[in-house]
């Protein structure tokens, strides 16, 4: 018996199994991105952080009252910046927490540092 094209049945099954293989890998490229992401997020958030952390250690003198410690002006649009701290050995040593938030008020990075009185 000489055959001289396909089934519909064979094209049909063909057609499915190719289906399901692009949609198996079209999964795989969105958690690749959502995963890049949060990974950019994360990046972005340490980064910040720590320029945060720099820019009050550079700070001139020692403040006492750690709400007076001026933020970085180069936060990017979708995340907001918080210093708080405490002191340590009053007038000498304070405990610096920065932290980075999203735009919805999700904490994504704490950086903890020590500035002293110089």
């Amino acid at each position: 018996m000489n055959q001289k094209g396909q089934s519909l049945l064979e094209v049909l099954i063909a057609t499915a199994l190719i289906g399901m293989v692009v949609v198996g890998l079209m999964g795989g490229v969105v958690v690749g991105i959502l995963g890049t992401n949060s990974v950019d997020q994360g990046t972005t958030a340490t980064n910040i952080a720590r320029s945060q952390m720099e820019f009050v250690k550079s700070q001139e003198g020692y403040q006492p009252d750690l709400s007076n410690y001026p933020l970085i002006s180069e936060i990017p649009a979708g995340y907001s910046v918080a210093v708080s701290g405490v002191e340590i050995t009053p007038g000498y040593l304070q405990k610096i927490t920065v932290t980075v938030f999203d735009s919805d008020g999700q904490s994504l990075f704490t950086l903890e540092g020590y500035k002293t009185n110089r």
